[in-house]
């Protein structure tokens, strides 16, 4: 697991604004398994408000079930998820999800992409 840059809790929240205390998502001690097959295991970390982080791995290593947890579609074998603070349930509407397309505009440059994604969502 690996984050960039300086952390947003380095730096002062603006003023009339709160930062929330609980981090926004906290995986502890996760094991995902899939059938006896171990997918993941032990998995920790948290994600503050405003922290971006990126999950690397090869093909096969447990990025898409991971985030499958998270959104509450596949069960944990050991450990836990949260959202602010809540563990994790199918269908929550404080989560949201869009996956890696490599088809859709793809003669686009981000930022084309990033424009047409939040005109479609109404922003």
């Amino acid at each position: 697991m690996t984050t960039a840059g300086p952390s947003p809790r380095d730096h002062a929240a603006p003023h009339g604004a709160h930062r929330h205390t609980t981090p926004v998502l906290t995986v502890a001690g996760v094991t995902l398994a899939l059938g006896e097959r171990t997918i993941l295991r032990e998995a920790n970390f948290a994600v503050n408000q405003g922290e971006f982080i990126g999950v690397l791995g090869p093909n096969g290593a447990g990025k898409t079930t991971l985030m499958r947890a998270i959104l509450g579609l596949v069960p944990t074998a050991r450990g836990t998820i949260r959202v602010l603070g809540e563990n994790v349930a199918r269908g929550n509407p404080s989560i949201g999800y869009m996956p890696q397309t490599r088809t859709a505009l793809e003669s686009r440059r981000v930022r084309g992409r990033d424009f047409v994604a939040m005109a479609a969502d109404g922003h």
